[in-house]
């Protein structure tokens, strides 16, 4: 898959898709998702969108990922990338007790091991 200096590409897929594209294509979606600038996982499970991250952040190229949600079903693909970003604003259930949210709008990165 060559791509012209100067193009970018983004991917959006769903839950389904995703189903039978690891099922059947895992290699090739791999190299679909290395070649675009942003994937968006959308209506998929919080196991389905860590996959996604786990598929792109094992490849040869080591490439370092990042994670951005906006919900409690975002944490663990979050959790999975080298760099986690949630938007806590409508998520106050995953704060925990030690954690107190300054403002409506605080972020939070994950822990990286």
């Amino acid at each position: 898959m060559g791509t012209d200096v100067g193009e970018s590409f983004g991917l959006i897929v769903d839950g389904i898709s995703l189903t039978i594209a690891l099922k059947f294509h895992s290699d090739l979606f791999r190299e679909v998702c290395m070649k675009c600038f942003a994937v968006v996982c959308c209506r998929m499970s919080p196991l389905q969108k860590s996959e996604v991250v786990r598929l792109v952040k094992t490849s040869h190229d080591n490439p370092v990922t990042a994670a951005i949600g906006d919900g409690a079903n975002d944490v663990s693909m979050i959790q999975e990338a080298h760099v986690g970003i949630g938007n806590l604003a409508y998520s106050q259930p995953i704060i925990s007790q030690d954690r107190k949210s300054r403002s409506e709008w605080d972020s939070c990165i994950a822990e990286l091991s």
